[in-house]
Order: C-alpha cells, then sequence, then structure tokens
C-alpha cells in the first residue's frame, strides 16, 4: 500500500468502528447489575419465543 494511502485506510477503519459501535448502543443488551443466572435466563426465554415463531420441520 502507498504511503499516501494510510491515512485513508485509517478512516474507512474508524468508520467501520463507528458504525459498530451504534449499533451495539441500540442493539446491545445492558447488563450492569444482574447476574450470570439473570441473563442466561433472560436469553434463554428469547431463544425460546424464537423457536417457537420458527415452524417445526417435519421428518420423513
Amino acid at each position: 500500500m502507498p504511503l499516501p494511502e494510510i491515512p485513508l485506510a485509517f478512516i474507512y477503519l474508524g468508520c467501520w468502528f463507528l458504525m459498530a459501535g451504534a449499533v451495539y448502543y441500540f442493539l446491545g443488551i445492558e447488563t450492569r447489575g444482574k447476574s450470570i443466572e439473570q441473563i442466561d435466563r433472560e436469553l434463554a426465554a428469547t431463544a425460546g419465543m424464537a423457536q417457537a415463531a420458527t415452524p417445526a420441520v417435519r421428518q420423513a
């Protein structure tokens, strides 16, 4: 990579980090003040709802 293109590459990488941070900020789960068991129960309940929403696959 030529030397003058290195700052542009860092700007590009920084934009990806900003977008990832924004996604995490709006979609990440809050874990402050919760125990591991409580987080596990919440995730299991969410996974159970997602499995219930998908139709069952029949075996032949």
